[in-house]
């Protein structure tokens, strides 16, 4: 193990609680969300950047790259209907906060 924390993929909170999500999901099949299969891209890709390599900031914009590349081919091979947002955080362990913020936007009727 690398030691770097794994971050946990997961479904839209909505997908599991909505019956009529739920229900299309279940017709859908092989094309039903499968976190198992995500983490284990992610992890591969994280490994596979970062291997046992201490933190060093002039090579976190490379890993950061790297890492997301990784993570979105092997997601476009799974052939499913996905859009997939990948975000890639690195930062040092001192113990100081991190504050992040995220805003996503797109068509409901389309996307």
């Amino acid at each position: 193990r690398c030691g770097w924390p794994i971050p946990r993929a997961r479904p839209h909170p909505r997908g599991l609680c909505d019956p009529v999500q739920r229900g299309a999901m279940e017709d859908e099949g092989e094309n039903e969300f499968t976190s198992e299969v995500v983490n284990e891209i992610v992890k591969n890709a994280i490994t596979k950047t970062l291997g046992t390599s201490q933190y060093n900031k002039d090579r976190v914009n490379q890993w950061s790259t790297a890492i997301i590349d990784d993570t979105l081919k092997e997601l476009a091979k799974l052939d499913k209907s996905f859009k997939y947002v990948v975000t890639c955080i690195i930062m040092q362990k001192s113990g100081a906060p991190m504050h992040t913020g995220l805003a996503l936007y797109w068509d409901t009727k389309t996307d």
